[in-house]
């Protein structure tokens, strides 16, 4: 990683601050200054209170984390930690089942890693439907919900549906092809049509396909993914 825009002496300090915490984890800044200032003596521009400065501007940039013995750029160093980092990037909205069934790593192991991908901003962690499901930290947000919901086989199933009718079907055949129980049918109709992704025709109570939006979508999430 070497976009961290630092100038000379945030470098300087911040190369060893990786030196020491390949011994032991720091759990305030106090820890760590009389190391660096040691290390540092004979540099006559950073004194204390210039070091501590920098740490919390290190802090602030998300490259160290008190408590921990990682920075930014050693993440992925574990090989577990990589491996959900890059499932995530490629299923973007999944949740922690996800991960754990698909890598079949345990549930502690999974939410440590998770802790330290979200402090670094590797990943952001968002919440629906009571979920917390997670994506890439630089992926577009607009997007999150259309991730989210386009992975939940009941709405791929009404997609589908819908996809190779030719004509608008009502909620309760749709219920029925489907054999959904009518009122999670309604719920999940109801997100499409906010999503745009389906047109409601009042007049026969029925619903089609908003093709246009759809394959629109359809091209922005796997551009976004490529």
């Amino acid at each position: 990683m070497n976009d961290h825009h630092l100038d000379r002496e945030e470098a300087e300090v911040y190369n060893l601050v990786k030196e020491y915490l390949k011994k032991k984890p720091f759990f305030s800044i106090l820890d760590i200054i009389g190391y660096l200032n040691y290390y540092l003596r004979k540099n006559k521009t950073i004194n204390k209170d210039k070091i501590e400065e920098i740490l919390k501007t290190l802090i602030e940039k998300n490259l160290i984390i008190p408590g921990a013995k990682l920075v930014k750029e050693n993440i992925f160093e574990n090989p577990r930690r990589k491996k959900i980092y890059e499932y995530i990037c490629d299923n973007p909205g999944c949740n922690i089942n996800d991960i754990m069934n698909i890598l079949q790593f345990g549930s502690n192991q999974v939410l440590w890693h998770l802790k330290f991908l979200t402090k670094f901003q590797f990943i952001r962690k968002v919440e629906f439907d009571n979920q917390k499901t997670f994506f890439k930290f630089q992926l577009n947000e607009y997007y999150d919900k259309l991730f989210y919901y386009l992975r939940n086989e009941s709405i791929i199933k009404i997609l589908k549906l819908l996809k190779s009718s030719k004509e608008g079907i009502n909620p309760t055949k749709i219920s029925k092809l489907l054999k959904m129980h009518y009122y999670t049918l309604k719920k999940y109709l109801n997100v499409l049509s906010r999503l745009n992704l389906i047109l409601l025709d009042y007049g026969e109570n029925s619903y089609n396909l908003n093709h246009d939006v759809y394959y629109k979508i359809l091209g922005d999430l796997k551009n976004m993914l490529d």
